[in-house]
């Protein structure tokens, strides 16, 4: 506490009875609404996990990126950049990070298909799956890693009115920090599924992954859980790990940013 709160503490008098509930009335007088948790570190070592409420996620992200690829031959300048940007995100996507919900879900997907499916039917007969939008796709995605997205936004001056609201919208990133929120998770009892869980990049929008990604974590927070993003400090022996969201409008710049991109993307 000492630690968190930058504030000596006046208890090292008390019995250790008396300090400990002394430090709990002065966690809850410090930090409002936390939770405290006895854990287990990936070590082996245990340790004191003290989850701070920061606010509420009301939704999840499922960016699609076919209308990304829809620009092609339309705007090759604003395809390039955008592949290139999402690229540059730390977020899930079918192309490049396979984060733990994204690979079930996938994994799922491919059992289904393999068992209940005639081997020579069409996978795509309904529309296309993901398996085959992602092998189509693949090659050009890993082709702009490494594109300046930004230089080329900056001097990129399109006509089109949606290209240029997009562009706008690319030429703000660079002031945002999208790894805002590393220390941050959304579920109390599974730290292994983090904040960027709620941002992902799947194929297209209203696909059968994205459907079912969106309906598992839903699914997830249904059972007694909730959307409240958590910061966390760690203490394991003499060493404490400290709060790092020091302030709410970084994740929400993230957010909104995201927000906004959604909806320029599914007008293309």
């Amino acid at each position: 506490m000492d630690t968190l709160t930058g504030k000596a503490s006046s208890l090292a008098e008390d019995s250790p009875e008396m300090r400990f509930f002394g430090q709990l009335q002065r966690l809850h007088r410090e930090i409002p609404d936390a939770l405290v948790k006895e854990v287990c570190t990936q070590e082996g070592d245990d340790g004191i996990l003290i989850m701070k409420p920061v606010f509420e996620a009301h939704h999840i992200w499922a960016i699609p990126t076919a209308p990304i690829f829809s620009l092609h031959d339309r705007s090759p300048k604003l395809f390039a950049a955008l592949l290139s940007f999402v690229h540059s995100l730390p977020f899930d996507n079918v192309f490049k990070r396979m984060g733990y919900l994204l690979e079930c879900l996938l994994e799922w997907s491919f059992e289904v298909l393999e068992s209940e499916s005639d081997p020579e039917t069409d996978c795509c007969a309904e529309g296309p799956c993901v398996l085959c939008f992602i092998e189509a796709h693949a090659p050009d995605y890993a082709e702009y890693e490494d594109f300046d997205w930004l230089a080329c936004m900056r001097d990129y001056r399109p006509k089109n009115t949606l290209f240029k609201m997009i562009r706008d919208l690319l030429l703000e990133a660079p002031a945002i920090d999208f790894n805002a929120f590393a220390n941050l998770c959304f579920l109390e009892d599974d730290m292994d599924l983090k904040v960027d869980n709620l941002i992902v990049f799947l194929d297209r929008e209203d696909s059968q992954l994205e459907n079912g990604y969106i309906n598992f974590v839903n699914e997830i927070a249904q059972y007694g859980y909730s959307h409240t993003i958590y910061d966390i400090s760690l203490t394991v022996g003499n060493e404490t790990k400290s709060f790092v969201m020091r302030k709410e409008g970084q994740v929400n710049a993230v957010f909104n940013f995201m927000d906004r991109l959604n909806e320029l993307l599914k007008k293309l």
